[in-house]
């Protein structure tokens, strides 16, 4: 048998993959993959019902491979009436099969073999895999403990000649770190000097926790940058319906032209009938992100709490539903110790640097679970 392709060499096993299938095993509780252990609110999952049968069926063929026009509207007004933000859903807004098709994608259509990306480690695994996938360089600035800011000269290093693109993901997994007013300052007169283009991931966007994401979409949207940004989003974290994969890109016209070439080869669209419920979702929104909001503070608070009660070193979250623990340990020993003894799942950091070191001593827990599980979790915790 011939070898298999050299692409594939530079790929691993997810560390969330790992981790999980570890947890299962041991029946522990899974604070290290971000699901949750609840079902989304009842009327979006009536929503999707509903979908499956009506019209006739109509929602079980094949969407647009734009999206289902129904959701690229829904998702134009929730940026405009959220973020004070406008796209035109016709030339502007894409719909994919969840954010991590909408980086690949977009990874796909802007950056070409040779060039380089800057991204801020730690960070979602993907973005490195996607990266080596289409034989581009990644160049990593790390975002420094305890408040995970980055050194200024760093990042300037890490821009060159080569940049084609900067990748900023904000809330932040896995530190939930916010990148404030002077750093995107700093990115956005970076990506104009070296004529870079803004990828933003924001599948975070309605879990902060002392502020709001719109400071950041009216600067990724600002006239400066709007030409050169495409910013991701999905419906998955906002509606705790991960499993449903409903992901979007909102760029301008000649962007998402390219995207769109690239996206229609991939999936061609994503599940119709989700898109039918994620667009009933969007529309019916407003009662419901605030409640959303304080039902995750309040979990952020109670693992917060109960971890630095048992003597952890905590490094609190601004947004997201991941925290990090200092260890004084190895992270993957720790991790795997945690299993064994406590029955409790978490995610050793360092697999979210490219450089591992970096994280040996970082944890990263989830608090997107019921408040009794995050109870039983903290309870097993004692016997460490």
């Amino acid at each position: 048998m011939k070898k298999f392709a050299k692409r594939t060499e530079v790929l691993k096993e997810s560390i969330f993959t790992t981790m999980s299938n570890k947890a299962r095993k041991a029946n522990a509780i899974n604070l290290a993959q971000g699901f949750p252990d609840f079902d989304g609110p009842d009327w979006l999952v009536q929503a999707a019902k509903d979908a499956l049968s009506k019209d006739d069926g109509a929602y079980n063929q094949y969407a647009s491979a734009l999206g289902a026009p129904a959701l690229r509207k829904a998702v134009a007004l929730q940026q405009d009436q959220d973020w004070g933000t406008a796209f035109d859903p016709e030339s502007e807004i894409t719909i994919t099969v969840g954010a991590t098709e909408a980086i690949y994608a977009t990874l796909q259509a802007l950056v070409d073999s040779g060039d380089e990306v800057v991204v801020f480690e730690p960070m979602y695994d993907s973005y490195a895999a996607t990266i080596d996938m289409i034989g581009a360089i990644a160049k990593p600035v790390t975002l420094l403990e305890p408040t995970f800011e980055f050194d200024e000269k760093e990042l300037r290093a890490a821009f060159s000649s080569k940049t084609k693109a900067i990748m900023i993901n904000s809330p932040h997994n896995p530190t939930g770190k916010i990148f404030n007013a002077k750093e995107l300052d700093l990115i956005g007169r970076l990506a104009v000097e070296f004529d870079a283009f803004i990828i933003t991931d924001e599948v975070y966007e309605h879990l902060t926790f002392e502020s709001t994401h719109q400071e950041f979409a009216q600067w990724r949207s600002s006239p400066v940058l709007r030409d050169r940004t495409v910013a991701i989003s999905s419906a998955g974290k906002t509606f705790g319906m991960t499993g449903w994969k409903i992901g979007w890109t909102l760029a301008p016209e000649a962007i998402t032209k390219t995207i769109r070439m690239v996206h229609q080869y991939i999936p061609f669209c994503a599940t119709h009938p989700m898109q039918m419920a994620v667009a009933h979702g969007l529309e019916h929104r407003s009662g419901y992100i605030a409640g959303f909001k304080a039902e995750y503070k309040k979990k952020r608070d109670l693992l917060v709490g109960g971890l630095r009660d048992l003597g952890f070193d905590v490094l609190a979250p601004q947004g997201t539903y991941f925290l990090q623990i200092k260890v004084n340990e190895n992270a993957f020993d720790f991790c795997d110790q945690l299993i064994e003894k406590n029955g409790v799942a978490a995610i050793p950091t360092a697999p979210f640097y490219l450089k591992h070191k970096q994280g040996d001593h970082l944890v990263r827990l989830c608090f997107a679970k019921r408040d009794e599980t995050i109870r039983e979790a903290l309870k097993r915790l004692q016997a460490r």
